[in-house]
């Protein structure tokens, strides 16, 4: 009985220490990824926005360069070469947490499904980053984005509930709380997939004031604008076509932000007020939210800044893992 409880000791512990190594390296990744992408697509150029969007054939020839401690440049090719490095070992160490999952799916709370998914995902992924069609397939660039960010809260979640165990009588907050909570998690899931698009669609330069956007575009536009088989255009320069379309797909991730925004400082109100338990959660929640709307804001006012755009994408991923452990809280493991 010891040699048994002994192994599963280690086993917990092996699994716990690849859920969480392999969430910093997903993370890492999503962060770099946001930096490549932003960088490619000409965020940050002396020239914006006559700069942004520029789809080259030479992808190598773009981007922009940052500097080192020691003062040396450090274009993203760089960047490019950690990402796919980082990936590589992230790749292997979630086929070992699926692999752990298996092996204890009849003793641990964790269940097959999400490491299941996670490992799905991160083939997926790997197998689109491999066959990339061109940047100017919408579709690629956010499936990219949105499972990065889906991975980081799966292994989020896994890293939680295998650490922290919630009783049933932990708190008083009740289900609506945490229907609350899941709706929280419903809005900054739109939210990142309407940035995504946003990206995806080189939008960026589309609204270039904070409360303008102009008035070129339509309720067609809109549904052009998310229609998942779009393909873009580009002019003789190589200049992805700027259009009513992409002023439409702006707005969108604009008015979302403003209503998540509403909601998350609703939410963290009601739950400092209400859910002393949940106190520190709700100041994170809030704390990110300020944060992102305000990174949002200086973007547009400073024109793009690629490392701030660049923060503004990592806000969002703590943003979400913020929320996601607000679920965790409130849902109860199993005894």
């Amino acid at each position: 009985m010891t040699d048994q409880i002994k192994k599963s000791g280690t086993s917990n512990s092996a699994f716990t220490l690849l859920l969480f190594v392999s969430l910093l390296l997903t993370f890492l990744t999503v962060v770099l990824s946001a930096y490549i992408r932003l960088s490619v697509a000409g965020v940050g150029c002396d020239q914006w926005p006559e700069c942004y969007g520029v789809v080259l054939a030479h992808p190598d020839q773009r981007g922009v360069a940052v500097l080192t401690e020691a003062g040396a440049e450090m274009p993203h090719a760089f960047a490019r070469t950690a990402h796919r490095l980082i990936a590589s070992v992230l790749g292997v160490l979630v086929a070992g947490v699926a692999l752990i999952a298996w092996r204890q799916r009849k003793t641990s709370d964790t269940g097959l499904i999400l490491p299941m998914l996670l490992l799905g995902l991160t083939i997926f992924l790997s197998l689109l980053g491999y066959l990339t069609p061109s940047p100017l397939v919408p579709m690629v660039t956010a499936a990219n984005i949105t499972g990065g960010m889906a991975m980081l809260a799966i292994l989020w979640w896994l890293g939680q509930r295998s650490v922290i165990k919630i009783s049933a009588g932990s708190n008083e907050t009740g289900g609506r709380t945490r229907r609350l909570a899941i709706a929280a998690l419903l809005l900054v899931s739109v939210q990142i997939c309407l940035g995504s698009w946003t990206s995806a669609n080189y939008a960026a330069a589309a609204c270039p004031e904070l409360l303008d956007c102009g008035d070129d575009w339509s309720a067609a536009d809109l549904a052009q604008g998310f229609n998942p088989a779009r393909q873009l255009n580009t002019d003789i320069h190589h200049k992805v076509v700027q259009t009513g379309v992409m002023s439409a797909i702006q707005v969108s991730h604009r008015a979302m932000a403003v209503i998540l925004f509403l909601y998350l400082t609703w939410l963290a109100i009601t739950l400092i007020k209400e859910h002393p338990p949940l106190r520190a959660n709700a100041i994170t929640i809030a704390l990110f939210s300020v944060l992102q709307m305000l990174a949002g804001v200086l973007s547009i006012w400073m024109h793009g800044p690629l490392l701030l755009v660049t923060f503004h994408n990592t806000l969002a991923a703590l943003l979400l893992l913020s929320v996601v452990n607000l679920i965790h809280q409130l849902t109860p493991t199993q005894p």
